[in-house]
């Protein structure tokens, strides 16, 4: 093989290499993807739930502020 042949089969291996470490780059970025996703996905779940703990407790201040009345001006 002469020095011309040798330089591109080096070129082409490395690209080879290169294309190599894109694809597993490519991924790992996916799976950081579905991982966010997932996390996104447990916030927006937790969101919801705190949501429906504060109205609770919002008209159980509610009512107690209304008993609470009652009894002051009785």
């Amino acid at each position: 093989m002469n020095y011309k042949g040798k330089v591109t089969s080096k070129m082409i291996n490395n690209l080879e290499d290169y294309k190599n470490q894109l694809e597993d780059g490519i991924g790992e970025m996916e799976t950081m993807v579905d991982q966010l996703r997932a996390e996104i996905h447990d916030l927006l779940e937790k969101k919801v739930a705190l949501e429906k703990v504060v109205e609770v407790f919002k008209n159980d201040l509610r009512n107690f502020m209304a008993k609470w009345r009652l009894w002051l001006i009785n």
